[in-house]
């Protein structure tokens, strides 16, 4: 038998050696407002994502994470792109506008929110640029919000980041969590509840035998870990215990049997100084595509280390856009994907992301140039005509009319204020 110890053992540990500084999060993040029997109040980092299908219903999609006012945190399959069945063909994300994240929920039946529920659109998706290669399972989203969430309220908070959970390399095996997320009694319910449980994690070689066993590949256990719902609340350690029994102010000590599974994008936390930190993420149910739902599920969580620099950054930039780099540089979303570099690395004009956020192709044959992820569409033909067509003027820029082909053949390029560059004209 091995020895259980809790998540907030383990960072507590580690996390004494470093500085309050180092811990990056929201004002007040992780801090809960219980009301006891609310389930909510227990998890109100909770959000579910929903999207709206083309004859206006509205379906669920996923589960997310609170990290900010305007960020939540979420899954999806397959390298960067794969966020809806089929999607990827092309490379593109699904558009914007069909997305709805909403928190507060006690279910994932959208009509039956309450008072407490809060809703909004999103502005942009932002896939993690970094991507392990041999990570073909899954990839992170953050979803940034258009309406900011209200944190003065018990039922919607943000959870906070650890930035030293980068550095953590050891085995978590044995280790407890609580976890939150949207679960289904049976994977043919078509409306899941919202349910808190502890989940243990396990040995990597058994982990390593069911990714084995379900994906037909090798685990890299740098970018997984697995775990499984304790069903008997005798096997809980005594902090675990305390949280579920106040949640449903119910003392039996079998609390926690009921079977369920958890859906993608539920969460494992962890409690350090009376606040809750992300410890990790559902990102893939062995079983599910076979119907298999009982206690005995095995869950894949994706490690967040190798991304809590993004993490930290998106949450602080946020609705802006986070260049990533030392001088920790914010640029407005509309200049972001413009054909103009705005981040001193070019973050914001990376070729895949871009081509990924480029709806502008989406509804027409003729070529198009995108004035920014949220600006509007003009005509290709439209840029570098001496007319400023975009509202910020962008495809008027030297940086991108010096590129443009047209500009070889003897086009005057307007001045600006800027040293004009140096155009080699094709011989003829």
């Amino acid at each position: 038998m091995y020895q259980l110890l809790s998540w907030t053992v383990l960072f507590l540990t580690y996390a004494t050696r470093t500085s309050v500084n180092s811990v990056k999060f929201s004002p007040n993040c992780g801090k809960l407002e219980k009301i006891p029997g609310d389930i909510r109040t227990y998890a109100p980092w909770t959000a579910a994502i929903f999207v709206r299908l083309p004859d206006s219903t509205i379906m669920f999609l996923t589960a997310g994470t609170i990290l900010g006012p305007n960020t939540v945190l979420s899954t999806a399959r397959g390298p960067f792109g794969a966020v809806l069945r089929g999607t990827n063909d092309d490379g593109l994300l699904p558009p914007r506008h069909i997305f709805i994240v909403a928190a507060g929920l006690n279910s994932t039946d959208y009509d039956a929110a309450d008072a407490h529920a809060q809703f909004s659109e999103i502005s942009y998706l932002e896939p993690s640029m970094y991507h392990e290669d041999e990570n073909e399972q899954y990839h992170y989203m953050i979803y940034h919000l258009k309406t900011p969430f209200d944190f003065k309220t018990p039922y919607v908070k943000a959870i906070c980041l650890l930035e030293e959970i980068k550095d953590f390399k050891t085995p978590l095996f044995g280790f407890e969590g609580i976890s939150s997320g949207f679960a289904v009694r049976t994977f043919k319910e078509s409306v899941a509840e919202l349910k808190i449980s502890v989940v243990e994690f396990l040995s990597e070689d058994l982990c390593s035998s069911y990714f084995r066993f379900h994906y037909r590949r090798e685990l890299n256990e740098s970018q997984v870990v697995c775990g499984a719902k304790k069903g008997n609340g005798s096997e809980v350690v005594s902090t675990s215990l305390e949280f579920l029994k106040n949640i449903t102010r119910d003392s039996d000590p079998n609390l926690g049997s009921e079977e369920f599974c958890f859906l993608h994008g539920s969460v494992v936390f962890f409690e350090l100084s009376t606040q809750w930190f992300l410890a990790t993420v559902v990102t893939l149910i062995p079983g599910r595509k076979k119907g298999q739902c009982n206690d005995q599920n095995v869950y894949i969580y994706g490690r967040i280390g190798a991304h809590i620099n993004w993490l930290v950054s998106s949450m602080t930039c946020s609705p802006e856009f986070a260049c990533e780099d030392e001088a920790k540089t914010c640029i407005p979303i509309k200049t972001v994907c413009n054909g103009v570099d705005n981040c001193p690395s070019g973050k914001d004009e990376q070729e895949r992301f871009c081509k990924a956020q480029d709806e502008c192709n989406l509804y027409t044959k003729k070529p198009m140039h995108s004035c920014g992820i949220t600006g509007k569409c003009i005509l290709k033909s439209e840029l570098c005509n001496g007319k400023p067509d975009c509202d910020d003027g962008s495809d008027e820029e030297i940086e991108l009319c010096a590129s443009n082909p047209k500009n070889n053949f003897g086009l005057t390029l307007r001045s600006s204020g800027k040293k004009c560059p140096t155009l080699e004209l094709p011989k003829v």
